[in-house]
């Protein structure tokens, strides 16, 4: 039985670290070094971003001798990060593998298989509360207020919270797997519900201040309110206090959270993991068929994959959710900009010349969140052929990928543009020329991811998340935008003495549109053949 539980965790572990890395191993040692140093500085990139809300937290806290109440807060936020992430990760893992018929059909235990998915799922989790915890204890201890039963007390935490994290995860996939079968649009319920959870979590962020001031406030109330609500949570702040006995309290809550879970999914396991989903019977309605060109038709075709796969929209259109989401809380909040403008302006007269380019820059990282074309070529997988075999010629299949890339970032970026343009108060000249740049930028991202996807296509996956998420061309393009613009950012302070924004923001927009020329013309050459031979 071992030897049995350790073979099948190995494959486990292994599935769950190749999604990390992309399937690099695939590729060569070259590929998994290279995409661990992009996974690592992902990493990092999190942690400090973690950091900076933990640094918040602590400074309004501590000095009120609240400190407590700061590890239960940084819980409650580790515990929804590592939901929001494994969540349908947990749900696709158990119940929709691919082997799990498979694994049913040979004499392996049903606790053991289960037991051996939750255990990768538990990693996944781990990460996740390791994001925010860790940071939060750096913090800490760069305070001084930190010592080693904190430390050791805190590792242990991270343990245990991904206990609770793999439970709510696994008691979500659970609920997920009972109502999916019963479910017709279910990318659309997948969409929404992650878009909610996003959402209530930069809510959170951008009120952080206020919410932190209410609870110095009221410290007694709330106190009460998470010793009655999240009481798991007030025993994990007390015990990170250095209190052992609310600490063991904690300890045996997470034991019994995830003992209850894992007992309810024993019961229904081979039901839910081998139900085949309903499908609905079409009834056929006679209607005139409209006449549409070849691109049009196209560009709906891939509006359709795109609308259909949770996975896709969750993956490739972050960059088009911060840009409404940022132009939303503009439009709110412009009396605000305005004043943090007009205050800024009072020690440094020149920044207001330079908003156009803080603006452009802020939107080409956005732009490079949206990634719709790196795994458009991949995304076709085992039947490349069905679109190969349309009177289309490969240049309006190529083109119709661009195109809908586009068509998802370009309008979104150029109407946040606008809005913090005029809000901000923004100089025309400025502006204009910033919105060339962001323009070109499109079409410089949208023409790389296209490169890549011909350059390194993934046809033989096993579902649709693996080909959009284990690609390191997604890490390059959103890793690449950022190091772009913070290198025209370092260049623009070096010149900025004998350039005007504005030209500079043109300089810029040419040089981004001369790229996109070269990678368009390699596109419909070399990139046309690369297709036609996959």
């Amino acid at each position: 039985m071992s030897r049995m539980f350790k073979a099948l965790l190995k494959k486990q572990l292994m599935e769950v670290m190749l999604s990390f890395t992309g399937g690099a191993k695939k590729n060569g040692r070259k590929s998994m070094i290279g995409y661990s140093i992009l996974l690592l500085t992902a990493f990092l990139s999190f942690c400090f971003m973690f950091g900076m809300a933990a640094d918040t937290i602590y400074g309004n806290l501590h000095s009120t001798g609240l400190d407590w109440l700061y590890y239960s807060l940084m819980g409650l936020m580790a515990l929804m990060i590592s939901v929001m992430g494994s969540a349908f990760a947990t749900y696709s893992a158990i119940y929709k593998a691919k082997d799990n018929e498979t694994l049913l059909s040979m004499p392996v235990p049903q606790w053991l298989i289960l037991l051996t998915r939750m255990c990768g799922c538990y990693l996944t989790a781990l990460i996740f509360c390791a994001l925010v915890l860790i940071p939060a204890l750096i913090v800490s201890c760069l305070e001084g207020s930190a010592g080693i039963l904190t430390i050791i007390l805190m590792l242990l935490a991270i343990l245990l919270l991904s206990l609770i994290s793999l439970a709510l995860s696994c008691l979500l996939g659970w609920v997920i797997a009972l109502i999916a079968p019963h479910v017709r649009h279910k990318s659309l319920v997948t969409t929404v519900i992650s878009f909610a959870l996003i959402a209530g979590y930069y809510v959170f962020y951008m009120r952080i201040t206020e919410i932190l001031q209410s609870f110095v406030e009221y410290a007694d109330e709330t106190e009460k309110a998470i010793k009655s609500y999240v009481y798991p949570f007030y025993m994990l702040g007390r015990g990170l206090t250095g209190e052992i006995v609310p600490f063991l309290i904690f300890t045996a809550i997470s034991a019994a959270v995830f003992a209850v879970v894992y007992y309810l999914m024993s019961r229904s396991f081979i039901k839910l993991a081998t139900a085949s989903e309903k499908t609905a019977k079409n009834v056929y309605r006679e209607k005139k068929a409209k006449l549409s060109s070849p691109s049009s038709a196209l560009l709906r075709r891939e509006m359709k994959h795109y609308i259909s796969s949770a996975a896709y929209i969750l993956n490739c259109s972050m960059g088009t959710i911060f840009m409404i989401i940022l132009t939303v809380f503009a439009i709110i909040q412009s009396g605000r900009l305005k004043g943090v403008i007009e205050d800024i302006a009072e020690d440094a007269p020149g920044f207001v010349g330079i908003v156009p380019l803080i603006i452009g820059a802020a939107t080409a990282i956005l732009i490079a969140y949206n990634l719709m074309t790196v795994p458009s070529v991949s995304l076709e997988g085992k039947s490349l052929w069905l679109i190969r075999s349309l009177p289309v010629t490969t240049a309006e299949i190529l083109k119709s990928k661009l195109d809908f890339h586009l068509l998802m970032t370009l309008p979104f970026s150029a109407v946040c543009a606008i809005v913090l343009f005029i809000v901000t108060g923004s100089d025309i000249k400025c502006s204009a020329a910033v919105i060339l740049f962001i323009t070109a930028f499109n079409v410089a991202s949208a023409s790389l991811g296209m490169i890549l996807a011909l350059k390194r296509p993934n046809l033989n996956y096993a579902d649709e998340a693996s080909a959009i998420k284990q690609n390191w061309s997604v890490t390059v393009i959103m890793f690449g935008g950022m190091i772009i613009t913070g290198l025209l950012a370092v260049l623009y302070f070096i010149v900025h003495s004998f350039i005007a924004p504005w030209l500079f923001a043109l300089a810029a927009a040419a040089l981004f549109a001369g790229l996109s020329a070269l990678m368009l013309k390699w596109i419909y050459s070399k990139g046309i053949e690369i297709f036609e031979s996959l």
